[in-house]
Parts: structure tokens; C-alpha cells; sequence
């Protein structure tokens, strides 16, 4: 019964952030252009503007794209290394608070496991653009 009321009121949470951002979206219209934040980090020589123009340049979809991918990558790598960092404290406090319990030390290392995985996927999420480029041929 608790699960099913947590469900409810799960969705009733959701759906109450997602439809007005719908209801907000209706009517209007796609900018012809986008704002590059750092051409010369997507390709020095692709003519990525700030804004670019889709009708005077056949770059800019790609550019735009790259763009995404820089800003969504930037953003998971700093929450990663964030996480991975209060991992790495709270693992620390919690092996030397162990006072030699089997249990506790055990957990303490799992948290650092943990930590070291979240560090990979921070590093492999600044990997991503790269790849993406490669793939399209920039």
C-alpha cells in the first residue's frame, strides 16, 4: 500500500513540474540561430559563430550540437567530481570512526569503490565531445 501511495504521489510531483513547462512551450517557435559559448572549443576552424546563423552557414547544426554536448558534459563532470569528492570524505570519516569494526571498514571501502567509479565516469564524460567529433567528422 505504501509503495502504491508513493507512486501517486510520485507522478502527482512530476507531472505538476513537467505540465507547465509544456503548457509554456506551446506557441512558440525555433530560434535560425544558435549562441555558441565556446566556438573555439568545438572546432577553431569550423566558422562556428556567436550566435550562428543556420541560413548563412551549413556548420551551425553541427556546432550547435557540439555545443549541447560541451555544456552537458561540463555539467556532469562537475556534479561527478563533486559527488566523488563527498564520496571520498565520507568514506574517510567513516573508515577512521570504524574503530576497528569488520562491518564498518568493509563499508567504508565500498564507498571508495564507489568513488573511483564516479571519478571514471567524470573523466570518460570529458571524453564524449571527442568521440562525438570524431564520429561527425569535425
Amino acid at each position: 500500500m505504501k509503495r502504491i501511495l508513493f507512486i501517486i504521489v510520485l507522478s502527482v510531483f512530476l507531472t505538476s513540474l513537467v505540465v507547465p513547462v509544456l503548457v509554456k512551450a506551446q506557441g512558440q517557435t525555433l530560434p535560425n540561430s544558435c549562441t555558441i559559448t565556446n566556438p573555439a572549443a568545438i572546432y577553431p576552424d569550423s566558422g562556428c559563430a556567436t550566435p550562428c546563423d543556420f541560413t548563412a552557414n551549413k556548420n551551425c547544426a553541427m556546432c550547435c550540437l557540439l555545443n549541447t554536448i560541451y555544456n552537458i558534459t561540463n555539467w556532469l563532470f562537475t556534479l561527478m567530481m563533486t559527488a566523488a569528492v563527498l564520496i571520498f570524505v565520507i568514506a574517510g570519516v567513516m573508515f577512521f570512526t570504524a574503530g576497528g569494526d569488520f562491518a564498518k571498514t568493509k563499508k567504508a571501502q565500498g564507498m571508495i569503490i564507489l568513488g573511483v567509479v564516479g571519478l571514471v565516469i567524470a573523466l570518460v564524460a570529458k571524453l564524449i565531445p571527442s568521440v562525438v567529433k570524431l564520429i561527425v567528422g569535425m
